[in-house]
C-alpha cells in the first residue's frame, strides 16, 4: 500500500549506474507457480528463483553472436554496433525454456541518421532444456515484424511494427517444435 519494495532479490549490481543504466537493468519472466526467471541484459545468463527469494538454479549459455558486456561496455545501437540484449524468457508446459535475444542485424553498418529498430537489431529465440543445458532449438529472425518483444502467455509472443503511412500494428505469434530434437533443430 505504500509503494515501497516488499522483497527484493537477485541484484548482483552495486555500484553507480551511470547515464547508460541498461547495462544494470534485468529481464524478468515469471513463469507461473512460485518460480520467475532473470538474467541481465549483457550476459546470456539466466537464473531461477522462487517468489520467496531463494535461488534455484543458473543457467549460463555459451553463444558465439552473445558478446558479454556489462553497462561499462555498452555500445549505443545507432552510432556504433550495438550490444546482444537477452530479452526475455518464458518456461512452457514441459519445462523448457523459451529465449528472447536481441542480436546486431548481419547488414548492421554505421549512419547519420537513426535508423530503424530493424535495421539495427536481429531477433533469435531459442529453446533450452533448464535441466540438462541443452539447446533444444535456435532460429534467427530479422525484419521488423520478427522484432519479437515478449511473451503474452504458455506459447504467444509479440511483435510491433509500423507501416509506410505510420499505422502501428501489434503481433502474436504462435511457437512450438515441430520434430523432436537433432542437431539442427528449428521453430515452426
Amino acid at each position: 500500500t505504500d509503494g515501497q519494495p516488499a522483497l527484493s532479490f537477485g541484484n548482483d549490481s552495486r555500484d553507480p549506474q551511470g547515464d547508460f543504466v541498461e547495462g544494470t537493468w534485468r529481464t524478468v519472466s515469471y513463469t507461473g507457480g512460485d518460480r520467475v526467471w532473470v538474467g541481465p541484459l549483457g550476459e546470456y545468463r539466466l537464473e531461477a528463483w522462487d517468489t520467496t527469494g531463494v535461488h534455484l538454479k543458473t543457467l549460463i549459455r555459451s553463444a558465439e553472436w552473445f558478446e558479454h558486456w556489462d553497462r561499462r561496455s555498452a555500445r549505443q545501437p545507432f552510432g556504433e554496433e550495438p550490444n546482444p540484449i537477452l530479452l526475455s524468457a518464458h518456461e512452457d508446459a514441459r519445462g523448457r525454456l523459451w529465449v528472447i535475444s536481441r542480436v546486431p542485424d548481419r547488414n548492421w553498418k554505421p549512419g547519420f541518421k537513426e535508423p530503424a529498430y530493424e535495421e539495427v537489431y536481429d531477433t533469435v529465440l531459442e529453446v533450452i532444456d533448464p535441466l540438462s543445458g541443452d539447446l533444444v532449438a535456435s532460429q534467427r529472425f530479422d525484419g521488423e515484424e520478427h522484432l519479437f518483444l515478449y511473451f503474452i502467455s504458455a506459447d504467444l509472443l509479440t511483435s510491433f511494427s509500423v507501416n509506410d503511412v505510420g499505422l502501428e500494428r501489434v503481433h502474436v505469434w504462435r511457437f512450438w517444435l515441430d520434430n523432436p530434437p537433432t542437431e539442427d533443430t528449428t521453430h515452426k
